[in-house]
């Protein structure tokens, strides 16, 4: 007998991916109550991808009151808070993405903590390289 197969089960995976790159020390903050949240992309992180998103672990989606999100090149952008299963967090899926090598900033609004600021810049991606064939030279 085989168990249905759940839409979100690859939502979950990558969640939990998220969740173990969180515990690196650069994206843990520590809360005021004592509990730790981890933020993703980790302030001052050099080479966020253009179509990241604002992931936040540690903390229920009910408690986020604001996600902002304000690039140096595109200016404020909306999206969506999207909550994580277990009530363990939530990520803010930007609506469009972010600008190759700008700077973002992010505010953060959790009730009952202090407020949390801090920025990331995307990374420039590399143009396509292309390969060629070279013939073996003849002497």
């Amino acid at each position: 007998m085989t168990a249905a197969r759940r839409p979100g089960a690859p939502l979950v995976a990558v969640l939990i991916g998220a969740a173990l790159a969180f515990g690196s020390p650069a994206g843990a903050l520590a809360a005021p109550s004592g509990g730790k949240l981890a933020i993703s992309p980790a302030p001052n992180t050099p080479d966020a991808s253009p179509g990241t998103q604002i992931s936040v672990l540690g903390v229920p989606r009910r408690l986020i009151r604001r996600v902002g999100v304000t690039g140096s090149s595109t200016g404020p952008h909306s999206g969506r808070l999207l909550a994580y299963s277990r009530h363990r967090g939530a990520s803010f899926v930007l609506d469009q993405p972010l600008a190759q090598g700008e700077s973002v900033s992010v505010a953060i609004r959790i009730k009952g903590r202090k407020p949390i600021d801090y920025g990331f810049t995307v990374a420039t991606l590399g143009s396509p390289t292309s390969s060629t064939t070279s013939s073996p030279s003849r002497a």
